[in-house]
């Protein structure tokens, strides 16, 4: 269904056979929908990806595209659309309808475009007339045309054959009038680094980790097949695929650095900060010595989240020789990296035989499950960050010279504690809402810099997305 939707010429009469069915509705009210929602701690892989499916025909259902011309609409023709789709239903409200749905026909239009105040205005009234109502706006009230209300002589319902509940047919008038977020504006609100939950890095029924998937099972990412909707069409699938595939390459990264630190649980750490020990190190991470979030700038207009979130990182490099040294000093302005916070816990008896039957159930003996990952190593926050630059540690003048500093118990003579200037992400500070999180972070992770180009390839294509006429009309009929 997702691929006739996503191509013009088998949209033009699918989509309208589609939404005259009502498929969307009636996956939104079923049983496993409503278990999906609820238990979302305990769903498997194969509820997950028939969530992400029904999300994507949802998506493609209303995309933002006339039906016969192929025409993209604007934000501006997608406003007029709601507020037209809305007045009809108020006109008929009021005219056939008055003493059931007067609030509901009187209302201005912003007050009455969310689900909630949908669902509340409709559920006052009786089945009956709910039915008359959604016959009248074109409607289907049963599974099948035949399909017919029952009614004495005084217009009393005897018998339902075949018809829709009253719950089902206010979620068809929620989809029909209620107001869409624009996708420009959702993916302008969307931090473009990955972190530790959601679809970022360790969903594995969006993209399998493994590398032997059986390909057997439809997976709810984009195509890119030989003809697009629309030039935004185009440009959000290649959003999408190239944010997955970015993000598969830092969740390696991030895995194999912190196998190479070995984090383990110090018994004997006397505050938070020293609770996890690292025996092993990374040529490609550091662990920190203090996170402090310095300065937070005020929203710019138009967005709730900060301009601007600026932090200071110190850690020390006495560990690593000159030229990995050299390597952590040589680091450009906008150069990304990741903060990620390790906790390791005790480990508990019958732990070890644990870890050796999920190597012995893995396809891939080298390392355990993905999924159990997280919890085996114990990542709690895994933040991006942009690099901005150095600061000069000053020595007082009666100590220069006189202070020693050791590498493995070898005295040398530059210092090794290093301090930088970062600028954290402002829509994931904002969504945190709590900055003394930032504090509890404890590892710096920096990527080469060949394959690090991820956020400015993304920030290009957004901003792409947001502009209009990117391309001349002769070259995006034919690129489409």
């Amino acid at each position: 269904m997702i691929d006739l939707q996503s191509q013009l010429p088998t949209r033009r009469f699918f989509n309208t056979l589609f939404q005259d069915h009502v498929v969307i509705p009636m996956i939104r009210i079923s049983s496993l929908f409503e278990r999906i929602s609820k238990n979302v701690s305990e769903q498997s892989e194969d509820l997950l990806r028939f969530k992400q499916l029904f999300a994507r025909a949802s998506f493609y259902t209303r995309f933002e595209i006339e039906e016969l011309t192929g025409t993209a609409l604007t934000e501006e023709n997608l406003i007029k659309k709601h507020y037209s789709n809305v007045k009809k239903l108020q006109r008929l409200a009021f005219a056939k309808y008055r003493d059931d749905l007067e609030d509901f026909a009187l209302a201005n239009v912003a007050a009455i475009d969310s689900p909630e105040r949908i669902r509340q205005l409709f559920k006052a009234i009786d089945d009956f007339t709910l039915r008359a109502f959604c016959k009248d706006v074109g409607i289907r009230v049963s599974f099948n045309e035949d399909d017919s209300m029952q009614i004495d002589e005084d217009g009393n319902e005897l018998k339902m054959n075949g018809l829709f509940s009253k719950a089902f047919l206010i979620e068809v008038l929620v989809d029909l009038s209620q107001k869409r977020e624009s996708q420009i504006d959702k993916i302008g609100q969307m931090s473009l680094f990955p972190d530790e939950v959601g679809k970022e890095l360790f969903d594995e029924s969006l993209v399998p980790y493994d590398q032997f998937f059986s390909n057997s099972e439809p997976l709810a990412i984009p195509k890119l097949s030989l003809q697009f909707l629309t030039l935004h069409d185009y440009l959000l699938r290649n959003f999408t695929l190239f944010q997955l595939e970015s993000n598969h390459d830092i969740r390696q990264d991030i895995e194999d650095v912190i196998r190479r630190m070995k984090p383990k649980y110090n018994a004997e750490h006397t505050s938070f900060a020293d609770r996890t020990a690292f025996g092993g190190w990374a040529r490609m991470s550091v662990p920190l010595d203090s996170v402090n979030v310095t300065h937070t700038g005020l929203p710019k207009l138009g967005t709730t989240y900060p301009s601007v979130v600026n932090a200071e990182l110190t850690f020390d490099l006495a560990r690593f020789t000159d030229s990995i040294r050299k390597e952590w000093d040589a680091l450009k302005t906008h150069d990304v990296m990741f903060l990620v916070c390790i906790q390791s816990e005790p480990e508990l008896p019958g732990w070890a035989l644990h870890q050796q039957k999920l190597l012995a159930e893995s396809n891939d003996e080298s390392r355990p499950k993905p999924l159990s990952f997280r919890k085996q190593f114990g990542i709690k926050f895994i933040r991006g960050v942009e690099f901005e630059e150095n600061v000069v540690i000053e020595e007082p003048e009666e100590e220069k010279g006189k202070n020693t500093y050791f590498r493995f118990d070898i005295p040398i003579k530059e210092p090794t504690i290093r301090k930088i200037k970062i600028k954290l992400d402002p829509i994931q500070f904002q969504r945190d809402s709590n900055p003394a999180m930032y504090n509890e972070f404890n590892v710096l992770i920096r990527r080469k810099p060949q394959e690090n180009n991820f956020k400015s390839v993304l920030e290009t294509i957004r901003d792409l997305m947001s502009t209009t006429n990117s391309v001349p009309d002769w070259l995006a009929d034919v690129f489409l």
